[in-house]
């Protein structure tokens, strides 16, 4: 089996860019896989097509036992479209979610609920009407 030197780089190429992918989905987000996942799997009860659901960024902040969580979750409606990423907030307390709000009707109302449990970020105050977009 011969490789390129056009393969071989193409190849450490896109290991690198996979592991840059992770590592930028990883950061602000203090969940571990588990807790991660109950979210998750909150959030997707609470969707139209659950097994649509595509998630953005998600942040949490912990206090204590609680864990306060908001993030953006992209799932199809009753027509079959993709309706744009959608804020939701949500949070565990024991390992156990509380209820998942979906910003699809007041995404200012959800984001400064965020902002007010210690999850402000840049994206989050735009959609709160603090920034205007870049």
């Amino acid at each position: 089996m011969t490789w390129s030197y056009g393969a071989v780089v193409a190849a450490i190429v896109g290991v690198f860019a996979l592991g840059a992918g992770i590592a930028k989905q990883s950061q602000g987000d203090d969940l571990g896989f588990f807790e991660a996942r109950t979210v998750k799997a909150a959030v997707r009860n609470k969707l139209k097509d659950p097994d649509s659901a595509q998630f953005g960024e998600i942040h949490a902040k912990r206090d204590g036992q609680k864990i306060d969580v908001c993030g953006w979750v992209n799932a199809r409606n009753s027509l079959g479209g993709y309706v744009g990423e959608t804020l939701f907030m949500t949070w565990l307390s024991g390992g156990e979610p509380g209820a998942v709000v979906l910003a699809s009707d007041s995404p200012e109302v959800i984001a400064k609920m965020c902002i007010d449990d210690g999850i402000d970020t840049p994206r989050i105050r735009r959609s709160a009407g603090l920034l205007a977009d870049l």
